[in-house]
């Protein structure tokens, strides 16, 4: 069946205004949602390979390589493709560095492996042959980086000095050759950092970069955080910091840093704080139905919130997407559609 048909049934619970009541929806919501994922968890981004979000750490242990995501979730790979969860507690391990009387960067940190020597400076990562003497810049390309800038971490395998991992800002990534080449390890890392949905189709993800959807795949397109001025707005007259804001005509929505949810029915000169059911964090994200107002959806930390009367009370209907943390939501009535930006993805509810 087609995944926004399947969704329908999501979106008559999240959206309906009459017919049972919240407890009855709610009920209904939660025994029947089920969450289907929306493209890949890499964006294309003009890099080596597609990216996905922050990676603090990577090293090896045995044939084993190990990523520590920004989330501060640890991953590792045994075939070098399938990511899966390290649920044991391993520390991130540091970069084990040498001296060096010269190095590329300032502050570069220094990496021996057999008759070469690697440095990972801010940017980019070089290679020296000669004990420290030369070297020779291995992601560098017009004045970026292949693999993202931001890096992290470097760490080389085990008896193999050609093949070096990379931590960046925009994943992970693997040469096998030296760092003459470098591939992605992104497809399937949990780690796509989207912060909020610009529309349905569209996504700002950490960094300030706009991505879109297209054929299944993201890719980075030119735009801005529209709802910057919004939140800036509110901020002052509501007197908190506004993490998400929305307007529909002067019916208006703001969630707070400390996840309270607040309205306003004078274009936001005036706020009043809602009952019930708070957000377990940053509100991330607020959908407004443009047909009818009063209904409006809002994400924050783990938690899936829902009005139907202009944001007087709110229920909570995450339903059986968990507890994965909530960055961004959007929803299209027309087409039976629910959206949730995870750090796992994006998916569509049913």
């Amino acid at each position: 069946m087609n995944r926004v048909k399947r969704a329908a049934a999501l979106v008559a619970g999240l959206l309906t205004l009459a017919g049972m009541s919240a407890a009855q929806s709610l009920s209904t919501t939660q025994a029947n949602a089920t969450w289907y994922r929306v493209g890949a968890t890499a964006v294309a981004e003009g890099l080596a390979s597609p990216a996905t979000g922050q990676v603090t750490n990577v090293w090896y242990r045995g044939g084993t390589l190990l990523a520590r995501t920004a989330s501060g979730r640890v991953f590792e790979t045994s075939d070098m493709t399938h990511w899966r969860l390290n649920t044991a507690t391993i520390p991130p391990a540091g970069m084990e560095t040498v001296s060096s009387r010269n190095v590329p960067e300032s502050g570069a940190r220094v990496v021996a492996a057999g008759d070469r020597l690697y440095a990972a400076g801010t940017k980019y990562i070089y290679v020296s042959r000669d004990g420290g003497a030369a070297w020779a810049n291995l992601t560098g390309y017009r004045g970026e980086s292949i693999i993202g800038g931001g890096l992290m971490s470097l760490a080389v395998a085990p008896g193999n000095a050609d093949e070096v991992t990379a931590a960046t800002r925009a994943g992970v990534w693997r040469s096998l050759d030296g760092g003459l080449s470098w591939q992605g390890m992104n497809e399937e890392l949990p780690g796509l950092e989207v912060r909020r949905f610009l529309d349905r189709r569209t996504v700002l993800l950490q960094g300030g970069i706009v991505a879109q959807l297209a054929g299944g795949n993201w890719a980075a397109v030119k735009g801005s955080d529209t709802e910057a001025a919004l939140r800036a707005r509110f901020s002052k007259t509501a007197r908190a910091e506004v993490t998400a804001a929305a307007q529909t005509a002067g019916l208006a929505y703001a969630g707070t840093a400390d996840g309270r949810m607040l309205a306003s029915r004078d274009g936001g000169a005036t706020w009043s704080a809602a009952s019930g059911v708070a957000a377990t964090g940053a509100v991330a994200r607020i959908w407004v139905d443009a047909d009818r107002p009063e209904t409006a959806l809002a994400a924050g930390g783990g938690a899936l919130l829902r009005t139907v009367n202009g944001g007087l009370f709110w229920d909570d209907v995450t339903g059986a997407l968990g507890a994965a943390e909530i960055h961004g939501i959007a929803a299209d009535r027309a087409a039976g559609v629910v959206y949730v930006a995870t750090e796992r993805g994006v998916y569509a509810g049913d």
